[in-house]
């Protein structure tokens, strides 16, 4: 999947590959960053949260997993709760089937603005010197309840109740 810049895209539930109008996502680059907008509907906001690097992914959360040259077994986990709680980790996957996380200072620029139908969270990833081009990525959002199961959503969904399957990441449109 060829991902377009400043095109928006509606999320698909990750177990059946259906898209969803609750969850969307605009992807842009701004001198050295990629920004991750995403738009959510949510009526009910669960995240009991407050403190950055918690294990906010068991509440309401927006994600961008993000390899920035490419390698399917090492990428970056950025995470934001609808409260701007951040969580930033390292991911060594040698066998694209067992994650190892790492976690480390979430020193990453982001917004939050809550609404009356969801939340806008902003994910501002900086590109360093990396091109654009070599970069593999997917996006995600976790809707939580606590008297539910989650329902997962992905901009290229897995098929699995499970974000860490790196070979479905997508990359840009050269």
């Amino acid at each position: 999947m060829k991902i377009e810049l400043n095109k928006k895209y509606f999320l698909k539930n990750t177990e059946n590959g259906e898209e969803v109008t609750n969850a969307s996502i605009i992807i842009s680059k701004e001198n050295n960053s990629l920004i991750f907008d995403f738009e959510i509907i949510d009526d009910s906001i669960f995240s009991p949260y407050s403190k950055d690097n918690e294990d906010i992914y068991h509440g309401d959360v927006c994600e961008v997993f993000i390899s920035f040259d490419g390698d399917l077994h090492r990428y970056l986990e950025y995470e934001i709760s609808p409260y701007n709680i951040k969580f930033l980790g390292l991911i060594d996957n040698p066998t694209l089937d067992n994650p190892i996380l790492t976690k480390i200072n979430p020193l990453f620029e982001s917004e939050v603005v809550l609404n009356k139908n969801g939340y806008h969270a902003k994910i501002v990833v900086d590109l360093k010197d990396n091109d654009i081009n070599n970069i593999k990525f997917n996006c995600f959002n976790i809707d939580s309840d606590k008297d539910r199961p989650q329902k997962l959503y992905a901009l290229n969904p897995t098929f699995k109740r499970n974000f860490h399957l790196s070979n479905y990441f997508v990359e840009f449109n050269k």
